[in-house]
């Protein structure tokens, strides 16, 4: 498949997409981020202070260490189920361009941990928000990124 390109509004168009080239994956639950797509984001990451954000610190672990460090904003905690941030602050990080890039949590094969349906949880909430008001960005092996710049 082809790379997506820059923040230009063509991610995934062919004009200036390159071939993709093969890559070590890095193991994410029940899925995972080819190194060639670590690389993409941090290409793209621009002046946002988080390479990306994840559902949940076992998600962001993996990304972390194959990054060498690079910040990664573990949305709800260790298990995603914290109620941090909420909604709102996350809407402010995007609106302030803190945060772009969003792993969503289907790419982890779902949520490690869930809530009862009686009690959502600030993550279900950023993630359905996420899901309707981000882009998802083609041309990646994953296949549940979002770009949510605004």
């Amino acid at each position: 498949g082809a790379r997506p390109s820059g923040g230009d509004g063509t991610r995934g168009a062919a004009g200036g997409a390159a071939p993709r080239t093969g890559g070590a994956a890095l193991g994410l639950g029940g899925a995972s981020v080819d190194s060639t797509d670590i690389t993409w984001l941090e290409e793209h990451q621009g002046d946002a202070r988080y390479l990306l954000a994840t559902f949940g610190a076992q998600a962001a672990a993996p990304i972390i260490t194959a990054t060498d460090g690079a910040s990664v904003l573990p949305v709800g905690g260790f298990n995603g189920l914290d109620p941090v941030p909420t909604l709102e602050a996350f809407q402010a990080m995007v609106a302030d361009g803190e945060v772009r890039y969003v792993l969503g949590s289907t790419a982890l094969g779902g949520r490690g941990a869930t809530a009862p349906a009686s009690s959502p949880t600030a993550s279900a909430s950023i993630e359905q928000w996420v899901e309707s008001s981000c882009t998802r960005v083609s041309g990646l092996d994953v296949n549940d990124v979002f770009d949510c710049a605004p």
